[in-house]
């Protein structure tokens, strides 16, 4: 594995567990206590990383 897949698979890999776990507080208690402009700003994140990972996925797609 090259140096540059190398990275790219540890960029995913931190990114994935990243938005699991902002997934997993979108919808809860502490969640819905936030203003609701924090609480669209937070989901706009998640929805953006999920993005940036399928990007990712295609860039390691493209190095097999």
């Amino acid at each position: 594995m090259t140096a540059v897949k190398r990275r790219v698979v540890e960029e995913r890999s931190e990114l994935h567990a990243r938005l699991g776990k902002l997934r997993a507080f979108l919808g809860t208690a502490p969640f819905l206590k936030l203003d609701p402009p924090q609480q669209r700003l937070l989901e706009a994140q998640a929805h953006t990383m999920g993005e940036y990972l399928k990007i990712l996925d295609q860039r390691l797609a493209l190095m097999e």
